[in-house]
């Protein structure tokens, strides 16, 4: 099993997309197929009922669940990492559009800081993947996570998957220049 862990907004729907792409088995359910890549069980159920379902797949563990993974997974996980005000202020987004919520973003800033650390902590052996570098740099991304997951894959197909996520997925996407030299050069290299 290769879990994908981190806090909402960090990259982890985008991993799973990647990750997909590259033909690892998902485990999610039928209706979250590149639509968040979720598997509501786990979200409400601890991983001893779903673990045995998920072995052989990639999974997507949002914290706090993430935490009471066995730590036997700890060195084959990706951790998706994001700067802890830019997560904060795309939970306030989210929660704004998704269900009217107003959320205080300095308290969401200092939860992300605190529970980014724990996650650091917890998954040492994990391969920590920092949001930016997964919008502004999918192909490099993808040529860590073959290598950290022995996987033989079509990489551009991987990059693909990011590339191709709508500018305003998020609501405070960072400039795209880098994102797009980077695919040029891809371009010009096919």
């Amino acid at each position: 099993m290769i879990p994908v862990v981190g806090l909402g907004r960090c990259g982890t729907s985008a991993m799973m997309g990647m990750l997909a792409a590259a033909e690892v088995p998902i485990f999610c359910d039928g209706d979250q197929v590149g639509n968040g890549w979720e598997a509501s069980i786990t979200i409400s159920n601890p991983p001893a009922d779903w673990l045995p379902r998920a072995i052989g797949s990639a999974v997507k563990v949002v914290a706090p669940r993430c935490f009471e993974l066995p730590l036997q997974y700890n060195n084959r996980a990706i951790l998706m990492t994001r700067e802890a005000a830019d997560q904060a202020a795309s939970c306030v987004t989210a929660a704004r559009e998704d269900g009217g919520l107003d959320l205080d973003a300095g308290i969401l800033t200092r939860h992300c800081v605190d529970a980014t650390k724990r996650l650091r902590e917890r998954f040492r052996g994990a391969l920590e993947v920092p949001f930016d570098l997964l919008i502004e740099q999918p192909f490099a991304v993808a040529a860590q996570i073959c290598d950290y997951l022995g996987l033989v894959a079509d990489q551009w197909a991987m990059a693909r998957t990011v590339w191709r996520r709508p500018s305003h997925h998020d609501g405070i996407f960072r400039d795209r220049r880098n994102h797009h030299k980077e695919l040029l050069a891809c371009l010009g290299s096919h």
